[in-house]
């Protein structure tokens, strides 16, 4: 069975909730991504051309710092939650992807918006990290603890199933 881990960035808390349901079923903790420079209510004002979120994310190379995470070095499977800023994970996200060592690892998007679909992210994920598989990227507004489960348990499988193609 995949060995997992679950790395959560959150700025309202709305993501964050999802990644504790996550952790409850998956019996993991929630390691938190936490920018170096935390993000306030005015950094995100999305309606604000020069807020900090706005900048950022207007600067395809911008990395804001992170704080260390204790990112366990033996898992197969990661689980990475964000919400969706303009369309994509936020760059506090790349840093992270970029950051760790997540070459031959598998990921499972899961995020957060009020209506964008997740799909862009794990195209734009995909093309920081060309040697790691992105198994899906799924919005989880609104998705019951059931729904939850039963999308990570097909994670699961499908990173256990690519694992077994391998070995063969």
């Amino acid at each position: 069975m995949a060995r997992l881990a679950l790395v959560v960035f959150s700025q309202t808390g709305i993501t964050f909730r999802q990644g504790e349901v996550l952790s409850d079923i998956l019996r993991i903790p929630l390691i938190r991504l936490e920018p170096q420079q935390p993000y306030t209510t005015a950094d995100i004002d999305w309606h604000n051309d020069k807020c900090r979120a706005n900048r950022e994310m207007g600067d395809e190379y911008s990395r804001p710092g992170i704080k260390p995470l204790p990112l366990p070095e033996d898992f197969d499977l990661l689980f990475l939650g964000f919400p969706l800023w303009w369309g994509t994970a936020p760059r506090v996200v790349d840093t992270f992807v970029e950051a760790s060592d997540l070459k031959h690892k598998k990921i499972a998007l899961f995020a957060t918006s009020g209506s964008s679909p997740a799909d862009q992210s794990a195209r734009d994920l995909q093309k920081l990290l060309p040697e790691t598989k992105i198994l899906d990227a799924q919005r989880v507004n609104g998705f019951s603890r059931k729904k939850l489960e039963e999308w990570a348990e097909k994670m699961i499988s499908e990173a256990d199933n690519e694992a077994d193609q391998k070995g063969s």
